[in-house]
């Protein structure tokens, strides 16, 4: 388990593309925020185990968001 507590928030203006594994302990993302996969991967988003859809919203705890093969 890695527990970095790493809080991030995405306003309606953010864009974001995910690369890599990150943990993370509370991320709010804003409606118009652009989440997207390097290369046009997936993104997927994991709360303390569970898939999760990434959607607009605030999560907290164990969180894992990573890209799908």
């Amino acid at each position: 388990m890695v527990n970095n507590g790493v809080i991030v928030s995405f306003d309606e203006a953010s864009a974001w593309t995910v690369t890599g594994t990150c943990y993370l302990s509370a991320l709010h993302i804003a409606q118009g925020a652009n989440i997207c996969g390097k290369d046009g991967k997936t993104v997927r988003l994991t709360v303390n185990g569970a898939p999760t859809p990434l959607v607009p919203g605030s999560y907290t705890g164990q969180l894992v968001v990573d890209l799908a093969d």
